[in-house]
């Protein structure tokens, strides 16, 4: 498809490695990272997938050098760690947006990545899907920037120095694969923290297949 639309692509050097259930050493995949933000000739970083391991990177990652070589930075899923500490620690945008592995012939999909990245990033609107109904539950106006992604990376690095900023920001959750109690945990976790109380605005996305209950007499996702 970016071949298509008349991108060139280079891959990292270790893109295809497997280390045990990651997809390369920590280091490696870390040095990948820094050599496409030290490249002159690389404009946009878009993640492959997610799953696990980013987290893993960050003690190798030098931010200074990422914060001097700002570029079009993007994925979602496990890579929500590396793009909100990017964005806080480096004074740039980075963006939560499909990956190489996400159906970029569902063109909402493309309409919605190219958008932004291709108009000198001025307004726009993105409008949810039909299928997907948006539902508020006020009619005030919020204003802040955006942060936040996956809710269980978010919650990983709570006490650590790569923890979430949400301070006056507007916060987007979204999961997968997660049963109703976990749910409820992490957003607990969340409150308990004060990140709910601290953001202007609190947006959930999509919880993919987290309606999952054991029991009968569980509470269900939207309870």
């Amino acid at each position: 498809v970016f071949k298509n639309l008349g991108f060139n692509i280079k891959l990292s050097n270790h893109v295809y490695d497997k280390y045990g259930y990651l997809s390369g050493k920590d280091i490696d995949r870390a040095n990948d990272l820094m050599d496409m933000f030290i490249d002159p000739s690389v404009y946009m970083i878009l993640c492959s997938r997610g799953g696990y391991g980013s987290m893993r990177m960050l003690p190798y990652l030098d931010f200074n050098i990422i914060k001097n070589n700002p570029k079009i930075f993007g994925g979602f899923s496990d890579i929500t760690v590396l793009l909100n500490y990017i964005t806080s620690k480096c004074g740039f945008t980075t963006f939560h947006c499909p990956m190489l592995s996400s159906n970029f012939n569902n063109m909402y999909t493309l309409k919605n990545f190219l958008e932004p990245l291709m108009n000198d990033f001025t307004s726009f609107e993105i409008s949810n899907p039909n299928f997907v109904p948006l539902l508020s539950q006020t009619n005030d106006i919020v204003e802040g920037n955006l942060v936040g992604g996956n809710l269980s990376l978010i919650c990983n690095t709570l006490g650590t120095p790569y923890e979430i900023d949400t301070m006056d920001n507007i916060l987007f959750l979204e999961e997968i694969s997660e049963p109703p109690y976990k749910i409820d945990r992490m957003l607990t976790q969340l409150i308990l923290s004060g990140k709910i109380k601290s953001c202007s605005g609190l947006i959930l996305g999509q919880f993919t297949n987290c309606n999952i209950n054991d029991c009968e007499n569980d509470f269900s996702l939207d309870e």
